[in-house]
């Protein structure tokens, strides 16, 4: 009962902030904030439940061995190895390419 009253008074808090709010921006934050929260609590619940129910904790050992074992059955593929190490060597040359956009960019900054 007291997490609903606190929960209750979080809920009236961030509507009275959206009240005072001034710009469209700081809105998104409050939402994108709140929105962070309850995604944090639906995880904490999701977990407890697994925790505390013996049938969702066996079903959720079952889909996490599948899991594991098409992880290791996909991660043998030969074609998917290489694909993989292109996908690395193509993010090494983002990143010099964004060094050299960064060096760039402080060159035209300095007179």
């Amino acid at each position: 009962m007291k997490k609903y009253l606190i929960m209750t008074a979080a809920v009236f808090v961030l509507c009275g902030l959206f009240a005072y709010a001034e710009t469209a921006s700081e809105k998104l934050n409050i939402l994108k904030k709140k929105r962070s929260e309850i995604a944090m609590q639906m995880y904490n619940r999701r977990m407890k439940m697994i925790e505390e129910d013996p049938k969702l904790k066996e079903i959720h050992d079952k889909i996490m061995a599948l899991h594991k074992e098409l992880a290791i059955r996909l991660d043998n593929d030969r074609e998917l190895i290489e694909l993989g190490i292109q996908v690395k060597d193509i993010d090494v040359d983002i990143d010099k390419t964004l060094d050299q956009v960064r060096k760039e960019e402080s060159g035209k900054d300095k007179p």
